[in-house]
């Protein structure tokens, strides 16, 4: 990139330059002023209320979903996990990517669009390289340096090399997969709903290592140092099965919200968070993985 990189919203969206007037309210007046701050002097507070208004989302969504992804409930200055309940109630029409940014063990993060390019960023605000080869990124995660894409339209996996600018492996995931998670065991997890199926590969090189039968819609996933996650969103139940003996073994069930979507656990406190795709809130259980 020549010269110096474009970071404030003013100087990447171009356009008209907003400015104040006397009669502007505090949230106008903050947004203008937002606008002209460079995005990586953005705090949390600040994302939540440009966010919230609908501004800036192509560039500033991501930046968001990276601190997601690292705390689901970081907040600004409103309440506990603010900024996700922005993001969830984004215009996805102006959300260019509205994928999940995923960080590399080197500390590369790899974002994937709507259209079907994935980016690896040689900084948190550079794009190093580009590849557009799939119809869609429905999901990314990454093993190591290895990124891995989901494309549902062709229900396939496929692993993008550590350079970024070209597709290493593709397999096909089932008959309909739908989201994909990584657990700290190097394991990648499919959910395959339209063939009612529970799908573990492995990444180095990407492999079928395990292929479970889970009725009832699956589609939530989630990764823990102890089970896999997987909700059954037609009977609203979130089950942790045990992958160390090579079949997944089902060890824990609980009754849930409506239409559990999306799945994250806390190691630190044990901890599983269950988000309703309905609005029927959060469901939170603690010591979830501990076998009654």
């Amino acid at each position: 990139m020549k010269g110096k990189p474009k970071r404030t919203l003013e100087e990447l969206e171009g356009g008209d330059n907003w400015t104040n007037s006397p009669d502007d309210t505090f949230l106008i007046s903050r947004c203008v002023a937002l606008r002209r701050k460079p995005l990586d002097e953005f705090t949390t507070e600040d994302l939540r209320i440009v966010i919230g208004q609908n501004i800036g989302l192509r560039y500033l969504i991501p930046l968001a979903l990276d601190r997601v992804a690292r705390n689901l409930f970081v907040a600004g200055d409103f309440y506990r996990g603010d900024l996700l309940g922005v993001v969830l109630r984004a215009d996805r029409e102006k959300a260019v990517i509205g994928l999940r940014p995923a960080r590399r063990a080197d500390g590369k993060l790899v974002l994937g669009s709507a259209d079907g390019a994935v980016y690896t960023l040689s900084s948190d605000s550079a794009v190093g390289t580009s590849l557009k080869i799939f119809a869609r990124v429905d999901a990314l995660v990454t093993q190591g340096n290895t990124a891995v894409v989901l494309d549902r339209g062709q229900t396939s996996v496929t692993t993008i090399s550590a350079s970024g600018d070209d597709a290493q492996h593709a397999l096909r995931a089932g008959e309909g997969a739908t989201t994909m998670a990584a657990d700290s065991a190097g394991r990648v997890l499919v959910a395959d709903t339209r063939g009612e199926g529970l799908l573990v590969f492995g990444t180095d090189p990407l492999m079928l290592r395990q292929r479970y039968p889970v009725r009832d819609a699956p589609y939530g996933l989630v990764g823990s140092k102890k089970l896999a996650w997987v909700s059954q969103t037609a009977i609203n139940t979130v089950v942790g099965y045990d992958l160390a003996t090579g079949i997944p073994v089902e060890k824990v069930r609980y009754r849930t919200v409506q239409q559990p979507n999306t799945l994250a656990f806390d190691e630190a406190s044990g901890t599983l968070y269950v988000v309703s795709g309905s609005g029927a809130g959060v469901q939170v259980i603690a010591g979830a993985a501990e076998i009654k």
